[in-house]
């Protein structure tokens, strides 16, 4: 398990608040692996229960409920080692091999997938570009956020509604923007991603098309 998380491209944490102190035993090991350029991003239920090393990696769920740890999107680790946990008295490890097994398994576990799938760490995803990058040409000064509709679309919205009713949608040229400036590449050949209008509107895909022809949601990047 060392080596794999020291040499790892990926890693994705899910630490519970339930089992204190859990990623002390590990923790040498993800830094080494954050020296290595390893994009590492931790899930947890308590952030005050991370260590000041690795809270700067971390994002808060209050469902974080498994002790998991995947590695470069193929290899699952049930329980990585808990040694001081109040629940559990011996280290009982399960490890879990290949991607359609894990890609499989994610929503299932309450797993951030478009976090996973964006393989580039924590705030890069297209929620936090639009409120960083854009501003409301109506009401000008609150941040804009990416919203839903009824019809399960996205779209971006002033954070200053009801007050303010702008909206718009999402273009080309904002996702192809948002796509370059946080160098967004593909999980499976490493290419650079575009967006692209296809029969049932946007949607991110892979430059190295036909060769490669992963392609992706706008949900998967939010």
């Amino acid at each position: 398990m060392v080596e794999e998380i020291t040499n790892s491209k990926s890693l994705y944490i899910l630490a519970p608040e339930s089992v204190e102190n859990s990623l002390i035993p590990i923790e040498a090991y993800i830094l080494k692996a954050l020296e290595n350029n390893s994009k590492i991003i931790i899930q947890a239920e308590n952030i005050y229960q991370i260590s000041d090393n690795l809270r700067r990696l971390t994002v808060r769920d209050d469902f974080t409920w498994l002790p998991i740890m995947i590695i470069n999107e193929e290899i699952l680790y049930y329980g990585y080692p808990f040694i001081n946990s109040n629940y559990i008295s011996h280290n009982s490890i399960i490890r879990l091999e290949g991607k359609n097994t894990i890609r499989n398994l994610i929503p299932k576990l309450n797993i951030k997938s478009h976090l996973i799938n964006s393989q580039q760490g924590l705030n890069t995803g297209f929620g936090n570009f639009v409120g960083k990058y854009l501003r409301c040409e109506k009401c000008k000064s609150p941040p804009l956020i990416v919203r839903r509709n009824t019809r399960n679309k996205y779209f971006i919205g002033c954070t200053n509604f009801p007050n303010c009713d702008y909206t718009e949608m999402i273009s080309r040229e904002i996702m192809n923007f948002y796509l370059e400036k946080y160098n967004i590449k593909c999980n499976e050949c490493h290419g650079n991603m575009e967006a692209r209008i296809g029969k049932y509107g946007l949607f991110i895909g892979c430059k190295n098309y036909p060769e490669c022809k992963n392609t992706k949601g706008i949900g998967n990047y939010r």
